[in-house]
């Protein structure tokens, strides 16, 4: 299935609710973690952020599966 505008809007998504906000929050961070790595000039060279990346990652699957 190719990812299209309309296949990501069928995504079913949990709403974010009080108690799920602390959850939203820590995915927030850990997502401005990965951009601050990924952006930077030596990332495509530089296998420990490209493995804190893969880390920072894997924190994010297990918050998501806790939605």
């Amino acid at each position: 299935m190719p990812l299209t505008k309309e296949a990501v809007q069928e995504i079913p998504l949990p709403p974010i609710t009080p108690q799920s906000q602390h959850i939203v929050q820590q995915i927030e961070e850990l997502v401005n973690q990965i951009l601050n790595l990924t952006q930077s000039p030596d990332y495509e060279t530089n296998p420990e952020k490209q493995a804190k990346v893969k880390e920072l990652e894997a924190q994010i699957d297990k918050l998501v599966y806790n939605l």
